[in-house]
């Protein structure tokens, strides 16, 4: 759910997640689990989440409603017990951007929080999980975050607005914040014709912030990941096994290296207005996000790559090698 708050969303309804198991033989474990690898925390006596808060550049989004968190999340979450009383964790079972969940016919695992969805607002809480098939509930993750980042470009044309920025740069922004609208309705469409639904968004009232906190957002949620899901929609756009995938991959590809070109140039202008400490340290947070991504990056479970055209782990590692050299 978005709640508008001034042009952003407030703090209520923070749908943070607890994933309950389902189906016959399969029950979760005391504690409340999340996106693996989310940041999501729980305690085996409560089973209740907490909120993790942190700083952009972790690379992890989720565990609360403080933008991507850097906690990591403990070994007991996600723990399932079977009709014979193993405990198996899904971090050991799932890649670390892949969400596991005890349905009545095993494990399903749907990628969730993936380093290819864009530009992630401050302020992005945790949703709760979409249903359906595994396909569409990819797609419905897929158009949650395609959502979030509307918000995002909207109150990134507020702060160039608030700072003075180039017109251009703000007219840029704007374009960008209905390129997501529409990139969410394709990818909610995809969807729903797979078999799910998606879930809107919530995401936090942040307000104008200086200008090193931008730039370090910017460098890591732009110049990185934005830059990185432009590359992974182009491999998509040629590779995914489905047809319509291939046409909507090949659409939002493009709008997407237009957001990355985006990035660069607004990276470019607030360097220029930042000291060399200040610049130092959104160098920092690039090279860290750069580092997450080569240490989440997985092409999931393989009933879905082929339908997806995801690239290979290698691949991925590629690309955010050319991102760095871009980037440098």
């Amino acid at each position: 759910m978005t709640v508008e708050c001034g042009g952003e969303a407030t703090a209520s309804d923070a749908g943070i997640v607890t994933l309950g198991a389902s189906g016959s033989g399969a029950s979760t474990s005391g504690v409340s689990s999340g996106a693996v690898g989310s940041g999501v925390s729980g305690s085996p006596s409560s089973g209740s989440n907490t909120s993790g808060s942190g700083a952009p550049g972790s690379g992890r989004n989720g565990g609360g409603c403080a933008g991507p968190p850097d906690v990591p999340m403990p070994a007991e979450a996600g723990a399932i017990i079977d009709d014979a009383g193993n405990v198996t964790n899904c971090a050991a079972v799932c890649p670390r951007l892949w969400n596991c969940q005890v349905q009545a016919t095993g494990v399903v695992c749907t990628l969730t929080n993936s380093p290819c969805s864009g530009r992630r607002p401050k302020g992005l809480c945790v949703s709760e999980p979409a249903r359906g098939a595994a396909l569409g509930q990819h797609f419905a993750e897929m158009a949650r975050l395609e959502r979030a980042s509307v918000d995002a470009f909207r109150h990134l044309r507020r702060e160039l607005v608030a700072h003075r920025a180039p017109w251009r740069l703000v007219r840029a922004a704007e374009r960008a914040a209905r390129d997501e609208v529409r990139h969410a309705r394709a990818t909610g469409s995809l969807a729903r014709r797979h078999g799910s639904t998606p879930v809107a968004p919530t995401v936090l009232c942040t307000p104008v912030r200086d200008l090193e906190t931008i730039a370090i957002e910017n460098a890591v949620e732009g110049c990185v990941r934005e830059t990185f899901g432009a590359l992974v929609a182009t491999w998509q756009a040629r590779s995914a096994a489905n047809t319509l995938v291939r046409a909507t991959m090949k659409r939002i590809a493009r709008d997407e290296t237009r957001h990355s070109a985006l990035a660069l140039q607004v990276n470019g202008w607030l360097k220029g207005r930042l000291n060399p400490a200040a610049r130092a340290r959104v160098d920092e947070a690039r090279r860290q996000a750069l580092g997450d991504l080569v240490a989440t990056c997985d092409s999931g479970p393989p009933a879905l790559r082929s339908s997806l055209g995801l690239p290979s782990r290698s691949l991925a590692h590629d690309l955010v090698a050319e991102i760095a050299r871009l980037t440098a």
